[in-house]
């Protein structure tokens, strides 16, 4: 039997969260936003939800507009 590593929700989440960080930074060079450096948005310890969910808002409001 292979052997088989369980990841825990906490790890399944943070890789979750790394998947949808790189799509948003994908979307934003396909949506031609130019975005300041992050470390100019964000401090070094920032969650990678914050960058997440600023990405989220960014991209929503280009794309309704």
């Amino acid at each position: 039997m292979p052997n088989v590593v369980k990841l825990t929700p906490a790890v399944e989440r943070e890789d979750s969260l790394e998947r949808i960080y790189r799509r948003q930074r994908r979307q934003l060079r396909e949506l031609g936003l130019i975005v300041p450096p992050e470390n100019e948005l964000f401090t070094p310890d920032s969650p990678l939800e914050a960058k997440v969910a600023f990405y989220a808002w960014l991209i929503g409001k280009a794309t309704a507009a």
